[in-house]
């Protein structure tokens, strides 16, 4: 008696579910491990190399889409740590009725996203499975914090620097918020 079709089928299908859910699986754990992107820039005639003192600045109302709570936990966590920074790099916080060399703030941005891609997953060096569902998509929230150092004379922002990334919830935000003004402020000229 010859083998029946359906045996060699029901092997292909078992064999196309498990890649399936590999490839869902390492498309998932590249999303969830994305660098956090860091950026900043000095304006022409920014001094900031020079600066020694520095103080808290007001975020005006042009800045009203910040989505930090003044007095929250996350604003006060940031806060500290960019006093703590600040002091690693030599910068002193001013004393009553000290002028400041410049003038920090900062502000945060969160935004939905969306993103979506055709499932592609490499068996050997030949052979690529490509999903016949045809898209993966996945929804996720982004967040984006903003430290400006300003010329106290001018009100000019001299330098700013951002850092973006995957803010999946209120906790886990909490832990990146640390490392994202540390690497803002590596890059701040000294």
């Amino acid at each position: 008696m010859e083998p029946t079709h359906s045996s060699t089928n029901g092997v292909r299908s078992a064999t196309g579910r498990v890649v399936f859910l590999a490839a869902v699986l390492a498309l998932a754990a590249t999303a969830a491990t994305a660098a956090m992107t860091v950026r900043s820039e000095l304006t022409a005639g920014g001094r900031v190399e020079s600066a020694e003192t520095w103080e808290w600045a007001d975020l005006p109302d042009a800045f009203g889409g910040s989505q930090l709570v003044p007095g929250s936990p996350i604003v006060n966590q940031i806060s500290a740590k960019i006093a703590e920074e600040l002091g690693k790099r030599g910068l002193r916080e001013v004393k009553d009725g000290e002028a400041p060399d410049v003038r920090v703030r900062f502000f945060g941005l969160t935004e939905d996203r969306l993103d979506s891609e055709q499932l592609r997953y490499r068996i050997t060096d030949r052979i690529t499975y490509e999903s016949p569902i045809g898209l993966t998509a996945r929804s996720y929230q982004e967040g984006t914090l903003v430290i400006h150092f300003i010329d106290p004379e001018t009100g000019a922002v001299i330098w700013r620097g951002w850092a973006t990334d995957v803010a999946p919830d209120q906790e886990k935000l909490l832990k990146k918020v640390d490392k994202a003004v540390e690497k803002i402020l590596k890059r701040l000229p000294r």
